[in-house]
């Protein structure tokens, strides 16, 4: 892979100009809009970083001792006031200020570009002042962790958090446990909520609160927490499509089937093009044993989406309970021609074959 090519810039061991560098790719290869060319630009960003640290041994050396004590916090410096003992000009609150008016509001809050923006800020590269910015953004974010997936790789890309987790996992973990979830520990699950259809309003921050922990609650399956968060946050903000998601799936879990259909229709009602809500939706049905039902969801699934491996996983169970052997079977070829090694997906083509067999 020529890692400049893909960077747009010549060969250059200044860490700056490839960080510029990657800032402004990224607005050509946005993390959910375009994964494929955002990992080439991450792993290009990353080995002509690398590329530097191992030409210039003094500075790395350096770098490694500055990144040794940059996440010690104490509790006085991460709480101070960002207008406390500020001079006419200081760049650092003044980048701090910015960083708190984007997230104040919602609408730059989810806005790659606003992020963006402040990534190319003076004070992100001033040499100086490199290590005090990245103390307080981490300790900014680590307090405010509720954005969307795009940004957390953005963010994650500028202040490399997951090689301080990777020189003390535990450490880290402890004085970050929300950047420690979002970006290394769970970072997929953790960072598939959406914002949206978010509105802004003033209990928005306990509302979102209360939604992560229902989401991390239910993947631990740990129902009695979830139930709890997820009827705190549904008083505050009953129309969140990823809310009303989570409660679908919270009462399928518990077999209320009634109150997890009523959660998914009112979800589809408000995002009618997610196809995964069509998937939730025919696992109720699909439990409800209402099969023609199931069917017609996952065909309006598949409709869109012919090799969704889940709804043709699903649709070979509901051909199964209906007795339609050739149906079922067609389903599990689709997924084999798929995944070859799908290992249910073989097992059931085989208990196929054999019932076709005996009802000869």
């Amino acid at each position: 892979m020529n890692i400049w090519h893909h960077l747009g810039i010549n060969p250059t061991e200044d860490k700056s100009l490839i960080r510029k560098a990657y800032v402004q790719k990224l607005k050509q290869h946005h993390p959910e809009e375009d994964p494929e060319g955002y990992q080439k630009l991450r792993e290009a960003y990353d080995q002509a970083i690398l590329n530097c640290k191992r030409k210039s041994q003094s500075i790395s050396h350096t770098d490694e001792d500055e990144d040794e004590h940059v996440f010690i916090f104490s509790s006085h410096s991460m709480n101070v006031s960002f207008h406390e003992g500020r001079t006419q000009e200081d760049p650092l609150q003044d980048f701090m200020e910015k960083v708190h008016a984007v997230y104040n509001n919602m609408a730059s809050r989810i806005e790659l570009t606003s992020w963006l923006n402040l990534m190319q800020e003076d004070v992100m590269w001033n040499i100086r002042l490199q290590y005090a910015v990245r103390e307080q953004m981490s300790g900014f974010i680590d307090q405010h962790p509720h954005l969307p997936r795009g940004i957390w790789g953005l963010l994650e890309s500028s202040f490399h958090w997951k090689d301080a987790i990777r020189k003390d996992r535990d450490s880290f973990a402890r004085q970050f446990p929300n950047i420690f979830l979002h970006v290394f520990a769970d970072p997929l699950y953790s960072t598939s909520l959406r914002y949206t259809y978010i509105k802004q309003f003033e209990e928005l921050e306990t509302y979102l609160d209360y939604r992560l922990k229902a989401l991390m609650a239910l993947k631990e399956k740990n129902m009695q927490l979830t139930e709890e968060m997820l009827t705190k946050a549904h008083a505050l903000f009953a129309d969140d499509p990823d809310l009303l998601r989570l409660r679908g799936e919270f009462y399928l879990r518990q077999g209320n089937l009634i109150e997890a259909l009523t959660a998914v229709d009112h979800c589809i009602r408000i995002v009618p093009n997610d196809l995964d809500l069509y998937l939730v939706k025919a696992r109720v049905n699909y439990a409800r044993e209402r099969f023609n039902e199931v069917l017609r969801d996952l065909e309006y699934i598949l409709s869109h989406q012919p090799e969704h491996l889940d709804a043709l996983a699903l649709a070979g169970k509901c051909y199964m309970r209906l007795r339609e052997i050739e149906n079922a079977k067609e389903m599990y070829q689709r997924i084999t021609h798929i995944q070859p090694f799908d290992i249910e997906a073989v097992i059931q083509l085989v208990e196929l074959d054999k019932k076709k067999g005996s009802i000869r």
